[in-house]
């Protein structure tokens, strides 16, 4: 395979990817926000697999423009998630999410190529 092919090739398959792991990141964000008692993230919808709700529109072009994106934060109130260990926790739960999708998704590729 051509250099210029294994770019184009890796490209296709890396911008898919991040316009999924950055809705599923907020998501985690949503999810351990709930789990520490802020129930706004779910009345304002962030619970939705919609990724229009969490993607930036300027962090969605620069995954096309530069290989890299970012997502929109999710609003926590404030009061709900007060002491450093709830906010430690808010912040793990992007990263927490995306490492169980990849984890999953390991196992289902690894299973794919041994059948």
């Amino acid at each position: 395979m051509s250099p210029f092919l294994g770019l184009i090739l890796g490209i296709l398959l890396l911008v898919p990817a991040l316009l999924i792991a950055i809705p599923v990141h907020e998501m985690g964000h949503a999810a351990a926000a709930y789990f520490l008692g802020d129930r706004s993230v779910r009345y304002f919808g962030y619970f939705s697999p919609d990724p229009r709700r969490f993607l930036d529109p300027f962090g969605a072009l620069a995954v096309f423009v530069a290989l890299v994106g970012w997502g929109r934060r999710v609003p926590v109130q404030s009061n709900r998630i007060s002491t450093l260990r709830q906010k430690v926790l808010y912040e793990l739960g992007g990263p927490v999410a995306n490492l169980l999708v990849a984890v999953v998704l390991g196992f289902l590729l690894r299973a794919l190529v041994r059948a």
